[in-house]
């Protein structure tokens, strides 16, 4: 949530941040509750935020290769592999837990390595 509103100019303000953080929160505290209570809605959840680090990912490569900075494009990837995600996560829940906690953690690590060591790309 935090990175699509980041794409805009909500968060150009302090009051636009805050909103911002405290809604990020509030999204977050509801959807760990509802993991906490239900298991396979968590199985879910994981394979659509998979989903959207694999359409950035795939966005990020045709940024880098054909120069396209289209916000909509971006969104349309990343809600299409969001939705593809949600999918494969109810029909192969293993194999989706495994790739979607290694892709997430993978990134996670690196991107908090990047404020250490300069030089990594952000996601704007």
């Amino acid at each position: 949530m935090i990175i699509l509103l980041s794409l805009t100019t909500w968060m150009n303000t302090t009051g636009g941040l805050v909103g911002c953080l405290v809604g990020s929160l509030v999204v977050g505290f509801l959807i760990g509750y509802m993991i906490y209570r239900l298991i396979w809605l968590g199985v879910g959840v994981l394979g659509v935020v998979g989903g959207y680090f694999l359409g950035t990912l795939l966005y990020s490569f045709a940024l880098a290769l054909l120069g396209w900075t289209s916000l909509w494009a971006m969104m349309l990837i990343t809600i299409a592999c969001s939705v593809g995600g949600g999918y494969f996560a109810f029909k192969f829940p293993q194999s989706i837990t495994v790739i979607s906690t290694s892709g997430i953690g993978s990134y996670a690590f690196m991107r908090g390595w990047s404020y250490f060591f300069h030089g990594y790309p952000s996601e704007s």
